[in-house]
This record gives C-alpha cells, structure tokens and sequence, in this order.
C-alpha cells in the first residue's frame, strides 16, 4: 500500500506513507480534470447554508424523483427520501423565522433525566449565564409536524392546519424514509398504489408553508415564491390524476 504509482499524473495528489489522504492540494482549483473527467475543488471555496435556499432545492429535488418513478421503479426510494426531505425543510422554513430564540426546530428529547436540548438553550438564552449552549440537535419528523401546527411555536395566526389523511400520509412517509435511510439487509415490498397520494401530500404540505402569511417574506422573494408554488401545484395535478 505504500508504493507510489509511477503512471499517476503529476498533478494529482499523491500518498505520503503511512498516512491517509484527507484533502486536496492547496491550489487545486474547481475545474474539471483534463484527463480523469474527475472535479477538483478549490481548498478557498465554500457552501453556505440557507434555510429558504434549501428549501427550494428541495422542492426541485423532489419533483425530479417523484417524476422518474414513471420511468423506473428504481426510483421509488429516493422519491421517498427527496420528498420526506421537502417536507422537513418546509417545516423548519415555517418554524424558523417566527421564533425569536430561534430554538423552534431543536430536540425536545429527554437527556437521562437532564432538560431537553430545546429546554435547556431557552433557558441560557434568558439568562446573564455565560454557559456553553449545548450541540444543537433537530427535533424528530413528528415532533417538527407538530409544531408547525401549534400556536404556541408559530405564533398564533400561522400554525398549519392539516386534515387527518394529510397527517396519516406524511406519517407514512416519514416511517418509509425511516426504512430506507436506516436501512439493514432484509427485504420488504411497498405496494405502489398508494404512493401517489402520498407524495401529494408532501407537495400539498409544502405548498401550505409557502401560502402561510409570513413566510419568509422579507427573503422569499415574489418570483421564488411564485416559482415554487406553480412546481407544488403542477405535481398535486400529476399526482391526483387530473392532468
């Protein structure tokens, strides 16, 4: 393992001995490679995280999965990990800007008999404490639906109303992404009748948050928002048949 290839192209990072290669070369830039195809990425560059961003992704992301399942069957498993993904993110985009302690999407796990993560950051927020905020860990699927239907977490007037068949559908999603992204060697079967209903609900979910008053309005911008709801209203349509 320790012996250096001889026909590897000189610009392409090499092992150093007993040791493991975990970066790039420092003036590796995002281009694409000459000769391997392959990408190398620029040790300057960064991905920032954005709650509204991400959310659209999302919504993108979904579409294209659910819409594949017509052509491959195949497909079926990551429609179902893109739009549990969709749904969780429009949760954390109604959760998120309408809490001033921003605190709204954090476990409310107990911790061996210590507060919960939700619990104890609230308290430190609202006290003179310096004290370390304990990590931030996200609250469950069911505990984010919850919430986002509770006008205590989303102040009043914008808590989410959701019918039993749409709470039944995003619980069934929630437990075939479960499946999926916690997978082990057995096999199951799912029986693909249903599936259309259920990835409606996610859009139709989605599209609840972004006609909630408030929503992101000073960084969703009209045309995004626009966007967006035409994508979610277009897959309702395809998934209920009605196209």
């Amino acid at each position: 393992h320790e012996r250096q290839d001889p026909d590897r192209p000189d610009d392409h990072p090499r092992h150093g001995p007993r040791e493991n290669q975990r970066r790039v070369r420092p003036d590796a830039c995002w281009r694409k490679h000459s000769e391997c195809g392959g990408f190398l990425i620029s040790s300057t560059e960064y991905y920032r995280t954005d709650v509204d961003e991400l959310f659209f992704d999302a919504l993108l992301f979904a579409r294209e999965q659910v819409t594949k399942i017509a052509e491959e069957t195949r497909s079926v498993p990551w429609a179902i990990l893109a739009s549990q993904t969709l749904v969780q993110m429009a949760c954390i985009l109604a959760l998120d800007e309408r809490d001033s302690t921003q605190t709204a999407c954090l476990s409310d796990a107990q911790r061996r008999g210590k507060p919960s993560i939700r619990e104890a950051t609230v308290a430190l927020l609202h006290s003179p404490s310096s004290q370390k905020l304990p990590e931030p860990f996200l609250a469950s699927p069911a505990s984010l639906l919850k919430r986002v239907q509770d006008t205590n977490d989303v102040m009043g007037l914008d808590a989410l109303v959701l019918s039993d068949q749409m709470k039944a559908d995003l619980s069934k999603l929630n437990n075939f992404r479960d499946k999926i992204a916690h997978y082990v060697p057995h096999s199951w079967s799912l029986e693909l009748s249903g599936m259309p209903r259920i990835f409606s609900a996610a859009f139709e979910f989605a599209l609840s948050t972004i006609n909630t008053p408030g929503t992101y309005a000073h960084r969703f911008d009209a045309e995004k928002r626009a966007s967006a709801k035409e994508m979610c209203l277009e897959m309702i349509k395809i998934l209920k048949g009605e196209t």
